[in-house]
């Protein structure tokens, strides 16, 4: 590889913009270029080392404890930390077929620094920013329990806003005054707000809810808004003295689209009588159900579900409890799974379990609650996870367009009437939503 091109790929990499033209020209002498193959391993989770890579061409897969943290492509890098301390790495990389790298070493960055001292200075001062962006902590209450009262709002934001504006509202809503005395809120964006006031960390496939199933059929309308806030705490008046506080700050930069209250139902159970969530994942391992992946872009934050179900209860409850529990797969007393031929391939359960090509099961974390009067009453489904895709394939399996025609049985008995997709920034990233509306590129939001 020649210099020329050496030189031209470190310009572009974050940690050396601040360098001046002969520190990168220096930069570059030192550099290697290497090729690796597929299958190729670059650096060990546990191992020493004190290479620092730049992608070139193709691809390395960057994992932790065996999951996948991320794919990185020409222009991106990886074990800048270990150009500093040489400490054992933190995951391991992979080349995902062939790979051209630069690679400079901890050895070759010293001679950098004893040649020109000023530039681990400069180094360091990216270096911190890039860690201080990767240490990320979730909005705690897509996780928090025990609450009984539930209140959901969605608002478009008003024409002509003023996105600095929008931006230091939106990022005290993860503050004490809609967040205290036991109540607990998730704040989450559409893609286009999103989009325009943090457009460095828009996680991969963020984009707006479309409709889903067949004209005549079985099917789930679009209803994507900006903002969607959840609220809830132990009892009603606590939630609606708190959200009326949110929605005070809210409405300077946006009107109300939509609000549901909801509730728990006895034990947990949806209006069917069926116990909601039976097969969520546990505590420890709804964190990585729910939240986008280290090293990835909106990492620490969660892609949110948000669909409102109405049941026709009538019609349900003319059928047997045996016919009720071949519609869901499950028992209704205990919530145990049917096996084999007593459930069927169109029952709830059987439809939304979802699995990858290797068989591996897709985790989805739900938090969805009952909600409704005697007239219209159903299930406002929550649901956030790490990866959109999963919803869409589990909406294609629910409403028959995933191919094999069937669609699930529980759709005959109710029905959706909203649909959107939200993404749920972790709180430093809502904390950093002034400076991100003010520093990233020049975005143009369009409001309907």
């Amino acid at each position: 590889m020649s210099q020329d091109t050496k030189l031209a790929v470190l310009k572009d990499v974050p940690l050396f913009r601040s360098l001046e033209t002969t520190q990168l020209e220096r930069l570059a002498e030192l550099a290697a270029d290497v090729q690796a193959n597929d299958g190729d391993v670059l650096m060990r989770q546990g191992e020493s080392g004190d290479e620092f890579f730049v992608v070139i061409s193709g691809n390395v897969i960057v994992e932790r404890e065996g999951q996948r943290l991320a794919r990185l492509g020409p222009g991106d890098f990886l074990g800048e930390i270990a150009l500093i301390d040489g400490r054992p790495r933190t995951a391991t990389a992979t080349a995902d077929g062939d790979v051209q790298l630069i690679v400079l070493d901890h050895g070759h960055f010293e001679a950098l620094l004893d040649e020109f001292p000023g530039v681990g200075r400069q180094v360091a001062r990216t270096l911190v920013d890039r860690i201080r962006r990767t240490v990320t902590v979730p909005q705690f209450g897509i996780f928090a329990q025990g609450t009984n009262a539930h209140a959901f709002l969605e608002w478009d934001l008003r024409p002509d806003v003023d996105l600095l504006e929008a931006a230091s509202v939106l990022g005290r809503l993860r503050g004490p005054s809609v967040s205290a005395g036991g109540v607990n809120v998730v704040v989450a964006f559409g893609a286009d707000l999103w989009r325009a006031l943090a457009p460095r960390d828009v996680p991969a496939g963020l984009g707006p809810f479309q409709p889903v199933g067949r004209l005549g059929g079985h099917h789930a309308p679009a209803t994507q808004h900006d903002l969607w806030l959840w609220m809830n705490g132990s009892s009603q008046d606590v939630v609606f003295e708190h959200t009326r506080a949110a929605a005070s700050a809210i409405e300077t930069v946006a009107q109300l689209a939509n609000e549901q209250l909801a509730f728990v139902h006895r034990d947990s159970r949806d209006l069917t009588g069926f116990l909601d969530g039976t097969a969520n994942p546990t505590m420890l391992e709804a964190p990585m159900a729910a939240l986008v992946p280290d090293g990835q872009p909106g990492a620490g934050g969660s892609h949110v579900l948000a669909i409102r179900w109405v049941h026709d209860l009538k019609a349900f409850d003319t059928l047997s409890v045996d016919d009720q529990e071949r519609v869901f797969g499950r028992t209704k007393a205990e919530s145990i799974e049917l096996e084999g031929d007593a459930k069927p391939p169109t029952a709830h359960i059987a439809r939304v379990e979802i699995e990858d090509e290797a068989g591996v099961e897709l985790p989805i974390y739900r938090r969805s609650v009952p909600y409704g009067n005697v007239v219209e009453h159903g299930l406002y489904f929550v649901a956030f996870s790490a990866d959109r895709s999963r919803f869409d394939t589990m909406l294609g399996r629910m409403f028959g367009t995933d191919g094999d025609g069937l669609h699930d049985h529980l759709t005959d008995f109710s029905r959706p009437v909203s649909g959107a997709y939200y993404y749920a920034p972790p709180l430093n990233l809502l904390a950093e939503l002034p400076m991100s509306a003010t520093t990233g590129p020049d975005m143009a939001l369009v409001v309907d």
